[in-house]
């Protein structure tokens, strides 16, 4: 799977500071760790991502394809799929990407794994294709109305992880085991895998 960021919001966390530092019972008045705390926060949020397949924070980014499905739609990389906003390709020729017309696909934002769909009757350009990753589709992921929308299972592993990295700076043994992720976050993130996602 190839993907690359295009962009992101510039919010990059799904729970507060004054929450975390509830969570991880911290004084409010003690700033001293406020910056490595939101670190921590910011590292949680992605590291949830990556578990689950979902991108929690409104981000753009570009799928690549080196052909054609065979069916009549190509499955997206991540959820909840906010939009699409262009179906592109590069001819055998290279140069600029050339666009497939919205008219001609529409986007599946409730099925999982969300989707790009043929319009009915249509089908994928015949043209020749450039020889690595010629089929770009763009798309907007993300929870609709921010962090607030953000399953509270998911805040709470946050808050979890957070809590195991401040308690444990150094990546190492952790009661006899190596344990990078608990297994309070591995049960709370579970249900909201994304289906091309591995175990973990």
């Amino acid at each position: 799977m190839r993907t690359q960021l295009v962009t992101a919001a510039a919010t990059s966390y799904i729970i507060t500071l004054e929450e975390v530092k509830d969570h991880l019972r911290v004084s409010t008045a003690m700033t001293v760790d406020d910056n490595y705390i939101k670190s921590l926060s910011k590292l949680a949020t992605e590291r949830i991502q990556d578990l689950t397949g979902m991108r929690l924070i409104k981000q753009t980014w570009k799928y690549y394809l080196d052909d054609w499905p065979y069916v009549d739609h190509i499955d997206l990389p991540y959820y909840p799929l906010i939009s699409v906003t262009s179906v592109a390709f590069v001819t055998t020729t290279g140069g600029t990407a050339v666009s497939m017309g919205a008219t001609r696909w529409n986007s599946d934002t409730v099925s999982s794994p969300p989707g790009v769909y043929l319009e009915y009757g249509d089908t994928w350009p015949s043209t020749g294709l450039y020889d690595h990753n010629p089929i770009r589709v763009e798309a907007i992921y993300g929870c609709s109305s921010g962090s607030t929308s953000v399953p509270k299972a998911l805040k709470h592993a946050a808050k979890f992880l957070i809590s195991h990295w401040y308690e444990n700076r150094e990546m190492g043994i952790v009661r006899g085991s190596y344990s990078p992720i608990p297994d309070t976050v591995k049960a709370l993130v579970a249900p909201y895998k994304s289906w091309n996602m591995r175990s973990f």
